[in-house]
């Protein structure tokens, strides 16, 4: 069994440890809890008709018990035990039969098996991530002292642990060199000599320090405008195409139909903190298929000092969110009727500096995405384009490599 297949198979056992310590929570709690009417003895009996269900009618009694709620003290109330029936007193009776009635035989707590429900529930989650995890990193720590390749330990590293990352790390120092050389003659056979180099020199940092983890660079920019203004220049530059492109002159009819519509403003109130995690995802999907598995995990970083440098040996990422022809409308009130919500497109550059010059690896346009959902009183135009920009950003996966 490989280690990722070992990881999944403890991490589902530890989605069923979790499971059955909240199942027996549950069953904990309902062993405990107060029935919702205690029956007491006493010698007050009041007799009343009992009509069963289907009509038949016969005299019974009730006999005072205490009645529990969840998060109440118990009251005083009139139940008939044989046939489940119930009924509560005036007020100003109410005293006179609790004189005559015995205390309770259920504690407070027993009316708070919800509140202790949840808290077992949250212990048995703790329990299961802090505890279980650690038994499962060990389990797999183990495994690795005997098998430690170094794409495993990798792998290892690549997800989230909750202990044993510093021996693993020194796992990863001792077995990566056989991997590098192996590794750099399948990635200078596939890639350009400046790309496969930066790859080799990411591994040997990895050898040096132990640690998968690397930074690259994110610069974010609004580079959108006033969307009229967008569509009045695009329809100016197909004009200039009239006679010179065959679909010219339709181009412009779109256009002029557009630029009469009536549009929402773009509101972007993002800075790179906002999309960093989306952008991460993306980085390592691309290399986990370059490098044919979780090898390197990625992280962002404001990059002004060292695109300003332009620092070698490094990866930078510039997110510049412009206009786009797409729109999406909205089917509640949020929105006037008739106005559309312009989309973005997103272009998406992956580049490297080589001796100072920019060495450009990926450059895609992502057509707009997106599934904001809110309810009307909610809507928010900036929550709407935050949404927008991460869902684009993970198209990139689907149709931005190449």
């Amino acid at each position: 069994m490989t280690t990722r297949k070992l990881d999944t198979f403890l991490d589902y056992c530890l989605w069923a440890l979790f499971i059955l310590l909240g199942i027996g929570g549950y069953f904990l709690c309902d062993s405990i809890k107060a029935p919702e009417f205690e029956p007491v003895e006493t010698s007050v009996q009041i007799p009343y008709v009992y009509s069963s269900a289907d009509g038949e009618k016969y005299d019974s009694y009730y006999q005072l018990a205490w009645k529990h709620e969840a998060f109440s003290s118990p009251t005083v109330a009139a139940y008939d035990p044989k046939n489940g029936s119930n009924a509560t007193f005036k007020d100003e009776y109410i005293e006179e039969y609790k004189a005559v009635m015995p205390e309770s035989q259920y504690p407070f707590y027993t009316r708070w098996t919800w509140a202790i429900l949840a808290v077992l529930v949250i212990a048995a989650a703790f329990f299961s991530y802090w505890v279980g995890g650690f038994i499962r990193d060990l389990i797999l720590y183990i495994t690795l002292k005997f098998n430690n390749r170094f794409a495993d330990c990798a792998y290892f590293l690549y997800e989230s642990r909750v202990a044993f990352k510093g021996q693993v790390r020194q796992l990863v120092r001792k077995n990566i060199g056989i991997y590098i050389n192996t590794k750099s003659q399948e990635l200078f056979r596939k890639y350009n000599p400046g790309f496969a180099s930066l790859l080799v020199y990411f591994l040997k940092q990895v050898q040096v320090s132990g640690d998968t983890d690397i930074v690259y660079y994110l610069t974010y920019s609004n580079l959108t405008t006033d969307h009229k203004s967008y569509l009045g220049r695009l329809r100016s530059y197909w004009d200039g195409q009239i006679g010179k492109s065959a679909d010219a002159e339709k181009n412009v009819r779109v256009l002029n139909e557009m630029i009469n519509g009536t549009y929402l403003s773009i509101n972007l109130l993002l800075n790179e903190e906002d999309i960093v995690n989306s952008v991460n995802n993306q980085l390592n999907h691309l290399f986990e298929k370059i490098l044919g598995g979780k090898v390197l995990k990625f992280s962002g970083a404001k990059s002004s000092y060292a695109k300003a440098r332009k620092m070698p040996n490094r990866i930078f990422i510039d997110i510049n969110v412009k206009n786009h022809t797409n729109t999406f409308t909205w089917s509640g009130s949020a929105v006037p009727s008739g106005t559309s919500i312009p989309g973005i497109q997103i272009e998406f550059k992956i580049f490297h500096y080589l001796n100072g010059t920019e060495h450009v690896l990926w450059n895609k346009y992502l057509t707009p995405v997106c599934t904001y959902t809110a309810k009307d009183e909610e809507f928010a135009s900036s929550e709407l384009y935050k949404r927008m920009v991460n869902e684009t950003i993970n198209s990139f996966e689907n149709n931005g490599k190449s």
